[in-house]
């Protein structure tokens, strides 16, 4: 009965193992994906920073502080207003 129970204990904590290295290199994929896929840039005439995506050329997010590009590229979904 021991031996069985260690066994499947053993067994569920290689599925948890194996489980998570999946999610990881899922989510690596999705990252250097979405990199690939934008671009930074700045308009000096307005002084003002973007990002634009690469395969639409629409420009995704613009802003005058520079910072602010990380929160986009951290958070593609990021919505600094909420309510719209």
């Amino acid at each position: 009965m021991n031996k069985k129970l260690i066994i499947l204990i053993s067994v569920a904590i290689l599925v948890i193992i194996l489980i998570s290295v999946v999610i990881i290199k899922v989510k690596d994929k999705k990252e250097k994906q979405m990199e690939s896929l934008i671009t930074e840039g700045e308009n000096i005439e307005e002084g003002k920073f973007y990002i634009r995506n690469e395969v639409t050329n629409e420009v995704i997010v613009e802003t005058e502080d520079k910072g602010m590009l990380q929160k986009y590229k951290d958070n593609p979904d990021y919505n600094p207003n909420p309510t719209f």
